[in-house]
């Protein structure tokens, strides 16, 4: 495995904790929002608080800060989920839920993406 910089252990403990990931969820949506000329109205504070709560806001499944050190990224890390994409990063627009099930959002939308959840749930309860 390839040693890591210093500076990149640095990052990456800091991201493992609430005033870091935060630091870096609000980094990320300010990025994205500027390259999509929409606004960013969230704050550190918001997502301090939304990371305090611990768990996905669609699922319940508790967050996992830990950084991945074998993939590009953990599916279980809080994401900030856009519910309406034409409109920016609001705190009534915004919630926090699993990288995982953020990537299936962001590509399918909730539609096909709580149709596939009915279905693995009626599927398991038969078999």
């Amino acid at each position: 495995m390839k040693e890591l910089k210093w500076d990149t252990h640095v990052k990456r403990a800091h991201k493992e904790t609430l005033p870091g990931r935060a630091v870096y969820l609000l980094s990320g949506c300010r990025k994205r929002a500027k390259s999509k000329k929409l606004d960013c109205l969230l704050t550190k504070k918001w997502f301090e608080e939304k990371l305090k709560n611990g768990k996905c806001e669609l699922s319940g499944i508790k967050f996992d800060l830990n950084t991945s050190r074998t993939s590009r990224s953990n599916p279980f890390a809080p994401s900030p989920d856009r519910i309406d994409i034409t409109k920016g990063y609001t705190p009534e627009n915004t919630r926090l839920v699993l990288n995982l099930i953020n990537a299936a959002l962001s590509d399918w939308g909730e539609v096909p993406f709580f149709k596939v959840i009915e279905a693995f749930n009626t599927h398991t309860q038969h078999t």
